[in-house]
This record gives C-alpha cells, structure tokens and sequence, in this order.
C-alpha cells in the first residue's frame, strides 16, 4: 500500500518539475547570485551547518551575504528580518531555532519567508549584497538558484524511497538538477554504484565533528575527561548521528530522550526531562546548539533540581574536494 502512494507521489513530484523545466511555471531570477543548500529528504542531512560553514568561508573572502529560509516551527507569520547584520532583531520562537542559530553564527543578514522567493526579493532590495544563500532550497523552484548543493547522508542512499514509504522528497535521480553533492558522513565507497552516474557533478564529503562541550548557563567549558553520564536530548532530524558523535568521543550516554525535529520545548517536556534524569540518576544532559535556543529558558527549572544542561558545539569539515569546492563557489559568485 505504500509503495502504491509513493507511486502517485512521485508522479506528482516529476510533473511539477516537469513544468518548471519546460518553463510552463514562471521562475524568479535574483540580480545577485543565489546558492541553495538542500537535499532529497525529510529530516536532518547537516543543512544549517552547512550554511554556516559556507557562511562563513564567503565572509572571510570579504563577500557580503544574506540568507534566507522559512523559518520553520517559528511562532510568527508572513516576512520577518532575523538580523540585519549587526543585531539579532528577533527572538528564537519568532524566528525559528534553525534561523535564530546561523543569526547567532554569523553577522550576516538574515530573513524569512514561507515563499522563499519573496524573501529573496526582499532581502535583495533590502541590503547591498555579493549573493544570497537559501537554507533548504532545492525544491523551492519558484527561486532560480545559480548554485544548487544538495547534501546526502547515509538514510537517504540506504534506503532511497519516496514519502510515503521512505523519507525521500523526490527522486535519487533529482540530483541531475544539483551542482554540487556533499555526502554526509558518508563512506563514498560504499555507494559508488549509486553516485556513478552523477559522476559529472562535483562531489565532496563532509565529517560532523565535536568542536566542545559547554555548560548552557555559564558557558563554561567541559574539559576532554567527559567522566560524568549524560542524558541525551534532542529535537533534531537525525538525533542518531548525534548520538553516534558523542559516543565517538567518549561522551558516556546514559539514556535518552527524542522529540520530533523542531520541537518547542515546553513546561511539560522539561518535567518529563527531569523525571527521567531521576529515574536514571544522573544529573548532566547534553543537547545540540539548536535545542540549546529553546532550552535556555529553563535553566533555573533545571539548577533547582541540581541538574546541568551541556551544550555540544559540533562544525564540519569538508574532507575532498575542499579547495575546488570553495574556488567554484567564489568563481560562480564573482562571475
């Protein structure tokens, strides 16, 4: 029966694009050159680390940036600036706790908008700009993109099948479309037979990596003899491979607690965190950058049950390819 939805989703799917690549369906093309970070499925691929990886090699090459996305789970509507560049304009549940993080990473502009067309018209009337990057672009078409990255972790190339019988938003055979492939914590190897026929496109792999360990409300640093076990918490697309990450560095998880991709955390759900640490007698969590945002409010909820929150600062590293990847961005952009 899934496999038969998945049918009528996919023709749905191929005849959108269909439209947009015989033009029947008008596209908005930017002054300025766009580049989208995206990718084939639901969930968590390493999207927002990206942009701030990227981010933050163009602004370092002296190039002006926005971004743009929707802003998803984010209490507000219709267009919202974010950061201006210099200041944070907006609060983490308005902006979305996706935003709100590269908004804290980089001292660029930064807006949304659920049409993400529109944001970009906006941002580019807005500010003087070198080029504009989308967080989560690749099937937002209405947006003409000069660079398309779309980035693939292991879910989607073991198990490549449309919602709703897998998490795949379109097709394998869509990367046709990108420029550039990232292969997420990805041995390339094992999926050669997959990538060969994209082997015309310019494919790089990228490796998450822990950075540090912080604690939430002093900020304070873990040093490397993580001797305490934590409880895991997350409200991310991939909490696996955020639990793998912490194991590999010796981070001891005693137990842990998934909520859905993001979850804005409440009274609740903090009570039930707690109640957990309790029944499992431990007195540290350790969360993402992005949980962080949201989990913050509830430090002295936590300090008065004597439990810590960790904070788990992770980057990428991009571990082929990295030069031609970056001089093919910046030769695209300076075009």
């Amino acid at each position: 029966m899934l496999t038969f939805f998945s049918k009528i989703y996919g023709y749905s799917i191929n005849r959108i694009n269909q439209r947009y690549d015989n033009k029947q369906l008008e596209i908005f093309e930017s002054s300025i050159p766009v580049i989208s970070i995206g990718n084939l499925s639901l969930g968590g691929t390493g999207k927002t680390p990206f942009v701030i990886m990227l981010g933050k090699h163009l602004a370092e090459n002296k190039l002006r940036i926005g971004i743009i996305g929707k802003g998803y789970r984010r209490k507000s509507n219709g267009e919202l600036l974010i950061s201006d560049g210099k200041e944070i304009k907006t609060p983490p549940e308005k902006a979305g706790d996706e935003m709100f993080l590269i908004a804290q990473k980089l001292n660029v502009p930064i807006l949304v908008h659920k049409e993400k067309y529109l944001a970009a018209k906006s941002l580019e009337r807005k500010f003087n700009l070198d080029c504009i990057i989308i967080d989560d672009g690749f099937q937002h078409r209405k947006l003409h993109r000069d660079i398309d990255i779309v980035l693939l972790d292991e879910k989607t190339l073991s198990s490549p099948y449309l919602i709703p019988k897998g998490r795949l938003r379109e097709p394998i055979s869509s990367l046709n479309r990108a420029d550039v492939i990232c292969l997420m914590d990805i041995n390339e190897d094992k999926y050669s037979k997959t990538l060969i026929e994209f082997e015309g496109k310019l494919i790089i792999t990228c490796e998450k990596t822990l950075i540090k360990v912080y604690n939430l409300s002093n900020k304070s640093l873990v040093c490397n003899n993580f001797e305490n076990q934590f409880l895991a918490v997350s409200a991310i697309g991939n909490p696996d491979s955020f639990l793998r990450l912490l194991s590999s560095n010796s981070i001891i998880i005693k137990d842990r607690i998934n909520f859905i991709d993001h979850y804005n955390y409440s009274l609740n759900s903090v009570r039930n965190i707690i109640s957990r640490c309790n029944k499992n007698k431990v007195k540290h969590i350790i969360t993402t950058e992005k949980d962080a945002i949201k989990l913050k409010k509830y430090g002295d909820i936590f300090a008065n049950y004597n439990i810590e929150c960790y904070v788990a600062q992770l980057d990428l590293i991009i571990k082929n390819n990295k030069e031609r990847f970056y001089n093919y961005i910046i030769k695209k952009i300076n075009k």
